[in-house]
C-alpha cells in the first residue's frame, strides 16, 4: 500500500526493476509490472520456470547475472568469498 500511495502521488508512470534475479526478485518485477500495466497474472500460481521466463521478457527489466546484485558487484570488483572466509 506505502508503494502504491509513493508512486500514486509522485505520478510515477513507470519504474526499471533492478531486484535480484531469485523467485522473490521475480515477484516484485512481475508486481510492478501488474501494478503500471494492468497484467492480471497470478503471479503466486506460476512455477519458477514460469516466472523467470516471464519477467525476462519485460522490457523494464535488468536481471543481475548471479543471484544478486551485491554478488556481480563483487566479482566486478574482484572480490572473491575466499577473501571474505579469511582464505
Amino acid at each position: 500500500r506505502l508503494l502504491r500511495l509513493i508512486l500514486d502521488k509522485n505520478q510515477v508512470k513507470e519504474l526499471r526493476s533492478i531486484f535480484d534475479n531469485d523467485k522473490q526478485g521475480h515477484k516484485y518485477t512481475q508486481w510492478l509490472h501488474r501494478y503500471f500495466h494492468g497484467d492480471t497474472t497470478d503471479v503466486e500460481s506460476l512455477s519458477n520456470d514460469e516466472l523467470r521466463n516471464k519477467v525476462r521478457k519485460l522490457k523494464t527489466v535488468e536481471l543481475s547475472e548471479n543471484k544478486d546484485w551485491n554478488d556481480d558487484l563483487k566479482i566486478s570488483c574482484g572480490i572473491c568469498s575466499s577473501t571474505e572466509d579469511g582464505q
